[in-house]
């Protein structure tokens, strides 16, 4: 009777697991937590071999990069991992630019406002709570 886990773990090792990179949002503006994301070249061709220069808004060359196939469609692509926030440009070795702005995630801000409250207010009704449990003793 040992072995009556073996089949419900193979059931859950049949589960497929996917993780998708989503594109960048097309407007050129992303927050922290949309990282990493994809940018898809608008134009078809032959081969992917296509130099990307990135650079931060000193304007610094921050990385080259070259362009990976995206499957059978014909169209380049390249993963964005830049998660500081910044104004960056990107330009393509073809000629094509392009200009990635990377934000802070107002809704991360608030989360962390918030946790640090709860928080503090649990320390402190802890604190309080302890100092009076040592008031009673000393009585």
């Amino acid at each position: 009777m040992k072995t009556r886990w073996i089949i419900p773990a193979l059931m859950i090792l049949m589960i497929p697991i996917a993780i998708a990179i989503l594109e960048c949002n097309q407007e050129g503006i992303i927050t922290q937590t949309e990282v990493p994301c994809i940018i898809r070249s608008t134009w078809d061709y032959e081969t992917c071999d296509i130099e990307v220069k990135i650079y931060n808004s000193t304007p610094t060359l921050i990385d080259t990069r070259t362009m990976s196939s995206f499957g059978s469609t014909g169209k380049c692509n390249f993963t964005w991992n830049y998660t500081q926030t910044d104004t960056y440009s990107y330009n393509v070795s073809n000629g094509d630019t392009g200009q990635i702005t990377v934000e802070v995630d107002e809704n991360m801000v608030l989360a962390s406002i918030i946790g640090i409250t709860i928080f503090s207010i649990g320390f402190g009704a802890a604190a309080i709570y302890l100092w009076n449990k040592k008031e009673e003793v000393k009585e």
